[in-house]
């Protein structure tokens, strides 16, 4: 049986490292989201918990085969070392007093040396005292640790030491003197570490609680106590023990104006707590499990108290970026037409140069040929302004030849990004002023620091241009030459020769000749029909193809509509807004 049992922890603690395993990794990740909203100012605090909660995680999964560490801890005078004695059923276990050795170190109550050790170990050298007793070979699973107190003359010293200790505890064992429980120093003190434990780990005792009336005790002063630690902690603590603990000493040498005033006294329920229900193999990986729950839950709380103190801000600022964007947007955008409307001309010699050379037949002889004439016209029309000055001329040619240039395409889009540019800067400073409302660093009142470098921008948006505009001629030119299109205008003209041609050889063999007439009339009706299918063609092209559509439809591709042209949320400032909405949906997925 011993050995299904022994199979069952392995199995336990196996799966259990698992999942402190995926904590750990929470907190490592949680962290590097913190870091990144460097610009958020909580940022830097929370990523640091989160950092030193991950670290007690590691503690956590490198001890799950060592025993329960229960700790108890309190101030001088609260009988902390004498509830250990009472607990441990030895009355000079650990010695009581101002003066005793345990103001100074730890002392450790196990089966055996190895105990000591172990724990030792984990506090980094800190003087450990080892204590045994024949009621100590119940302790299969845990054992006792008496701390130096919060508030003795060398406090400050034991600082370090006690950091340590709690650090290496399961359970911790929050002792209070019944007559003065809500000191200040004593609960302040226990703050910042009993957010480490879960609600069963983490157990008060009001200690000497027979020196006080019973009604008193009961009916005022437990549930005031309960309410100020949950107010002090900003946690409710699940038990509160009331305990005599020296009267369950073996000697209680009682001074005779000290005696016990009542009989109400929940030592033995505490007893049992500790040295039965935590005294299981069980119950050491389940309170270690759950102990790293709640720091993580400890960390996600904090996170999003943060997030939920700034969101509002946040959320105003959010806002204003994306009208403020939207209204830049359209200004630049305007701009930005204004720029090209000159492109029109070279849009057009561009869309013939593709269809020339996918028409086949007397049409595509006449595309061909006024696609020549087209870009010979071009041509005289950039010398005559400048070669190169024309915002299309470089994409023109990209649209025509497949090759990639560098030229001034991307130049002739700075006004319609400083004209961006200026719309944002008239907007920012109410962005900024929500924002470090929400705790944002003063620095995003810098707005030249806000956005993405222009030469950047620039680039980026003339690589866009150009490929956008070549797929659009490319993806107009496909469709007018469709088949079915290049045969019905084709049909006309390759008709008239067919019938010249076929006159012409019935005449030729049967001994007659045509007249010159025939022949003059059939250039004629040639041309005829080579114009109407032309003209055909031209009507097409600017029902589905013009210029303007596209010239929009490149807009659109390159740029994107309004709404999506947002440099600022694609600056370093940006994804600082991203993340703190990301860390949020991160926090409340993983709760």
């Amino acid at each position: 049986m011993r050995n299904k049992d022994a199979e069952g922890i392995t199995e336990q603690r196996l799966k259990a490292a698992g999942r402190l395993a995926a904590i750990r990794h929470g907190m490592e990740e949680l962290g590097r989201r913190l870091q990144r909203l460097s610009l958020w100012r909580p940022a830097v605090g929370l990523a640091q918990q989160a950092a030193e909660a991950g670290q007690l995680v590691e503690s956590i999964r490198r001890r799950l085969d060592r025993k329960l560490v229960v700790t108890l801890i309190g101030p001088s005078g609260s009988g902390k070392s004498t509830l250990l004695n009472a607990l441990a059923g030895v009355d000079d276990l650990s010695p009581t007093g101002l003066d005793r050795p345990t103001t100074r170190q730890v002392v450790v109550f196990g089966r055996d040396r190895a105990d000591a050790d172990a724990f030792g170990d984990r506090i980094d050298g800190a003087p450990v005292r080892m204590r045994t007793a024949a009621s100590a070979a119940a302790l299969e699973h845990l054992v006792l640790v008496d701390t130096p107190d919060t508030d003795s003359r060398e406090a400050e010293s034991h600082r370090e030491v006690l950091d340590r200790v709690i650090a290496s505890s399961d359970v911790l064992l929050c002792v209070f003197d019944a007559e003065n429980p809500k000191r200040r120093d004593h609960v302040d003190f226990l703050a910042p570490y009993v957010q480490r434990f879960d609600g069963a780990s983490l157990i008060a005792v009001l200690n000497r609680c027979d020196r006080l009336a019973e009604d008193e005790l009961a009916g005022r002063i437990v549930p005031d106590f309960s309410a100020h630690l949950g107010r002090a902690w900003q946690r409710e603590v699940d038990t509160v023990f009331c305990t005599a603990a020296r009267r369950h000493l073996k000697q209680p040498n009682w001074d005779e104006s000290a005696t016990p005033r009542h009989e109400f006294d929940q030592f033995e329920a505490l007893r049992r707590r500790v040295l039965e229900t935590f005294n299981q193999a069980v119950f050491v990986v389940d309170r270690r499990l759950t102990n790293a729950g709640s720091l993580m839950s400890y960390i996600e709380g904090q996170i999003l108290s943060a997030v939920d103190q700034d969101k509002e801000a946040v959320d105003r600022a959010a806002a204003l970026i994306v009208a403020a964007e939207k209204a830049a947007a359209q200004s630049g955008f305007e701009a930005l037409e204004s720029e090209v409307a000159d492109a029109r001309a070279e849009i057009h010699t561009a869309l013939y140069g593709r269809l020339a050379q996918r028409w086949v037949g007397p049409v595509g002889w006449l595309t061909a040929t006024w696609a020549r004439l087209l870009a010979f016209g071009s041509g005289v029309a950039a010398v005559m302004r400048g070669a190169g000055s024309s915002v299309l001329s470089v994409a023109g040619r990209l649209a025509k030849t497949g090759q990639k240039e560098a030229g001034g395409a991307g130049r002739a889009f700075g006004g319609a990004l400083l004209s961006y540019r200026h719309a944002l800067a008239e907007r920012w400073p109410d962005i900024s002023e929500a924002l470090v409302q929400g705790r944002f660093d003063p620095s995003v009142r810098r707005f030249d620091q806000m956005l993405p470098d222009l030469g950047g921008r620039l680039d980026s948006l003339s690589g866009r241009w150009e490929d956008a505009l070549s797929t659009e001629i490319d993806r107009a030119a496909a469709g007018l030459s469709h088949p079915v299109f290049q045969l019905l205008l084709n049909l006309p003209a390759v008709a008239v020769l067919l019938h010249a041609g076929w006159r012409t050889v019935v005449d030729y063999f049967a001994g007659r000749f045509l007249p010159v007439s025939f022949f003059l009339h059939t250039l004629l009706m040639l041309g005829i029909a080579l114009f109407l299918s032309f003209f055909v063609l031209q009507t097409l092209i600017r029902m589905v193809a013009g210029q303007k559509k596209i010239l929009a439809r490149t807009l659109k591709r390159a740029i994107g509509s309004t709404e999506a042209l947002h440099p600022m949320t694609e600056s370093p400032f940006g994804e600082k807004i991203e993340d703190f909405f990301t860390l949020e949906a991160m926090v409340k997925e993983g709760r």
